[in-house]
């Protein structure tokens, strides 16, 4: 049924770095591709989850990184997602991974 019918998951992979010049642009294409995401998806019991993949790695969120304290939240608002179904993929910690 998951597999085929109605998935329990989908994860909706965006390219987006903290540092983004142009934040708020990129922030509202993320939350209108998870909202196509989500109308595709309506009256199903799917959770939807958010993965930015990044370039460089940032600080945790309760560390001195003052644009991930600011713009995790926003995202997560913004997309309406809850703040742990929001995940980072650093591909510059993946290289040695990718290349094998």
């Amino acid at each position: 049924k998951q597999l085929y019918l109605v998935p329990s998951l989908v994860v909706v992979f965006f390219d987006l770095d903290w540092d983004e010049p142009n934040w708020k642009e990129k922030q509202m294409e993320c939350a209108t591709k998870v909202e196509l995401v989500r109308h595709s998806l309506i009256d199903r019991n799917t959770r939807i989850i958010l993965v930015l993949v990044q370039k460089h790695p940032s600080m945790p969120i309760d560390g001195d990184n003052v644009l991930t304290r600011e713009r995790y939240p926003s995202l997560c608002a913004a997309c309406s997602i809850k703040n742990n179904y929001l995940f980072l993929l650093h591909t510059e910690l993946m290289h040695g991974y990718i290349v094998k």
